[in-house]
């Protein structure tokens, strides 16, 4: 009688150690990682926008004006100060996020992404902002193509880590097995 006790409490432990959480559990951990990225996304959304109107490229009205004024130069200094606000918030909220079924890979990942904008608003996009306020009457072809320079250089930043936050978002759902929403990240 002890050893099928004994038998029946060694299947009970090993098969509650098998369990892996809901894919519902999975999904909202998923959710609750992903939502400080987005909203950093957002608000980097909003700086390229302003900056696109100001590089006269959004706005037909942009190419007409002269030289950038007061108000257009706290447009983008607002934006930049709230892409940079949001990625530190958003860094703390992730760190704030318990591991999920013992692991932290997606959450590292997601921190990663996010260090890196930290990295790219410290250095790309201040010094992309400072060629963006240059007056037209004094902007030349040298700031046109270190303008370029510069996107392309955060773009190759983002993407390396964007690709590695989008393979273990892919991995993490497979393996609680939930489906990513169309809209999510790809």
């Amino acid at each position: 009688m002890k050893t099928i006790l004994k038998v029946a409490l060694l299947c009970l432990c090993l098969m509650a150690s098998s369990c892996k959480p809901s894919p519902q559990k999975a999904e909202n951990y998923y959710d609750e990682v992903t939502a400080p990225i987005q909203t950093v996304l957002g608000k980097e959304d909003e700086l390229i926008r302003i900056i696109n109107v100001e590089m006269g490229k959004s706005q037909k009205d942009a190419l007409s004006k002269a030289t950038k004024t007061e108000t257009e130069s706290k447009e983008i200094d607002f934006a930049f100060t709230n892409l940079q606000l949001q990625v530190t918030t958003s860094l703390n909220q992730l760190k704030m996020i318990k591991d999920f079924d013992g692991k932290s890979v997606l959450k590292n990942s997601a921190v990663e992404l996010l260090n890196e904008y930290k990295n790219v608003c410290g250095n790309e996009y201040a010094r992309l902002l400072a060629i963006v306020k240059i007056p037209s009457a004094d902007y030349t072809n040298e700031h046109d193509n270190e303008f370029l320079k510069l996107t392309e250089i955060i773009d190759n930043k983002l993407q390396g880590k964007v690709t590695n936050f989008t393979k273990e978002v892919k991995v993490f759902a497979a393996e609680y097995k939930f489906a990513l929403a169309k809209d999510s990240i790809k």
